[in-house]
């Protein structure tokens, strides 16, 4: 039976526990201890509860926890090893309690933050000051029309990233391209790595460049009897990320994933719930996802072109945009040969819709460059960006 009196006159605080060798080890130095199932309904005194595991979750929605302070252990914590070298354990459990919800909201000032990291160039040196990588991960939407170059986009800043940011890690990429065949892929890597096709046989050093290229960019593939789902990709992707260290994973694209959607949720309820579990899974894992993704019917004019559009335009749900770190909007032009630098008339359209952070991630902006397939190599068109920055804003 708990003597409450004698709780509230002491000038040593109570504290209850959820382990019993955690409670012996306080009554070793004179402290008042309880095991928590013997302590609901505890009213205000200077309580303290230590707990391990998920303890903490637990208290939350408990009286108990509102009369009180809290010590958090962890998930593998340790009493005794927490108080090592203190002359005074007590005193120092004392000290470190804090309330239920300190760990979630408290006084700016007292909220530990890291320095910002710079963000991480993207390995296209005239998109720098546009597309840096967020230390970290992050969640990105890559948006546009049916042919507009946005796959190709994708995939080159896999192999980009995978060549640089990758490799300061030896961090791999993964690509899940239900659109396109392997033999496109396996050529693509050829280009990128020996910026053009190669004729006649290669050099070993060519041979290398490409064996390199080829491990550090990854296929995915599935049964077609097999859904192919986002429970199960997501799945890959964190089994992936914690055991071989890839880090970087292009989704293309987003509607030839198999719908795991209830019979009773609508579309916008349905990608909020998958955003947000890429979203977590990015947090939790320090990992790079792009998602991509068509149109809407909205976008395109009466005569079937593009307009200028935001990546809450894309098709779906304006959940897209919500949830990520980063939108990209592709499109493609056959109308700039007159105010192009380079007196081509196709050009791949960039537009920098969002970053999360833009000190650390790139500003928002447009930028027009040229696609060249037979080296995987984008080469920027000043005088075409001008002109479409007039019209993307």
């Amino acid at each position: 039976m708990i003597d409450m009196q004698r709780v509230i006159n002491s000038d040593q605080p109570a504290f209850i526990v959820q382990h019993e060798d955690d409670a012996a080890l306080l009554r070793q130095w004179g402290a008042s201890v309880w095991i928590l199932e013997e302590a609901i309904g505890l009213p205000a005194a200077e309580v303290i509860l230590i707990v391990r595991g998920n303890g903490l979750e637990t208290l939350k929605g408990m009286n108990l926890a509102f009369s009180g302070r809290v010590v958090d252990l962890g998930v593998n914590g340790n009493l005794d090893a927490y108080v090592t070298g203190h002359a005074d354990p007590i005193a120092l459990l004392r000290n470190e309690a804090r309330d239920l919800y300190a760990h979630e909201e408290a006084p700016v000032s007292v909220c530990k933050v890291d320095p910002l990291k710079p963000g991480v160039p993207c390995g296209i040196p005239f998109l720098h000051s546009h597309l840096r990588w967020r230390p970290g991960g992050e969640l990105v939407v890559i948006a546009g029309p049916y042919g507009s170059g946005k796959s190709s986009f994708a995939r080159l800043l896999a192999y980009t990233w995978a060549d640089h940011a990758g490799r300061s890690e030896n961090a791999h990429a993964s690509l899940a391209c239900w659109e396109d065949d392997l033999a496109v892929i396996k050529r693509e890597i050829a280009r990128y790595a020996l910026e053009g096709d190669v004729t006649g046989a290669m050099s070993s050093a060519q041979a290398r460049r490409l064996l390199d290229m080829e491990n550090r960019v990854h296929w995915t593939q599935r049964d077609a009897d097999l859904l192919r789902d986002f429970d199960w990709y997501c799945k890959l992707i964190e089994h992936r990320a914690r055991c071989d260290n890839v880090r970087f994973f292009v989704a293309d694209p987003w509607n030839a994933f198999d719908s795991s959607r209830d019979v009773r949720e609508i579309e916008t309820q349905y990608v909020d719930k998958i955003m947000l579990r890429l979203q977590r899974m990015v947090e939790k894992l320090g990992i790079t996802i792009v998602m991509v993704t068509h149109l809407s019917a909205k976008s395109y004019d009466d005569e079937g072109k593009v307009r200028p559009f935001r990546i809450a335009n894309a098709f779906g749900s304006v959940n897209f945009g919500n949830k990520m770190h980063r939108g990209i909007c592709v499109s493609r032009s056959r109308y700039l040969a007159e105010s192009s630098d380079t007196g081509r008339d196709d050009h791949l359209i960039l537009h920098f819709d969002k970053a999360r952070n833009e000190e650390q991630m790139g500003i928002r902006g447009t930028v027009v460059c040229v696609y060249d397939p037979k080296t995987m190599g984008l080469t920027y068109d000043n005088g075409a960006t001008a002109e479409v920055r007039k019209l993307w804003r």
